[in-house]
């Protein structure tokens, strides 16, 4: 839809599509959303002030996942300025907790795959599932049936899919 609304607008001139599209794209008016997320994202662990390390991480990423790479790196950038001190990291322990349902794409450049396999290490007990090609989290539910099947047993009875080896996860 955006895409047939951007098209109107260079073809045609009209603007009118395109207004209503981004209007109704949930973006529309949220700025209060953009600084909830920058004031947690921002503040819950240190992030480098260095230019040269957001270069050098980006580009690692953006080898892998450079779909959403560099949106995502200007999308956090108030985090390389932010003027409240982030909390200390603390560690994440599997210890009294049930197993839990991990849901990853492969190629998500914001929350890259490499980390949800370390999560996956540290709750034993758990499931990855690892959406091959998959570049947005926000998605990967919404219209895979396979997935949401998964994902709708999991929160409503609490079974997890059986585990197989694939990719250094399982």
């Amino acid at each position: 839809d955006l895409a047939t609304a951007f098209s109107e607008y260079v073809r045609n001139g009209r603007s009118q599509p395109l207004i209503q599209a981004y209007r109704e794209s949930g973006t529309y008016n949220d700025d209060n959303s953009y600084a909830v997320y920058t004031g947690v994202q921002c503040s819950d662990a240190p992030w480098p002030r260095k230019w040269s390390i957001w270069a050098n991480d980006n580009w690692a990423t953006f080898e892998v996942a450079p779909l959403m790479t560099w949106a995502n790196a200007w999308f956090n950038y108030p985090c390389r300025y932010w003027p409240v001190k982030a909390t200390k990291r603390f560690k994440v322990r599997d210890k009294g907790l049930p197993p839990v349902l991990l849901v990853s794409g492969t190629l998500d450049a914001p929350t890259p795959y490499v980390g949800s396999e370390v999560v996956r290490q540290i709750f034993k007990r758990s499931r990855l599932l690892a959406l091959e090609g998959e570049v947005s989290l926000a998605g990967s539910v919404d219209g895979n049936r396979c997935v949401e099947k998964l994902v709708t047993r999991y929160l409503l009875e609490g079974d997890l899919p059986k585990r197989k080896k694939s990719r250094g996860a399982d």
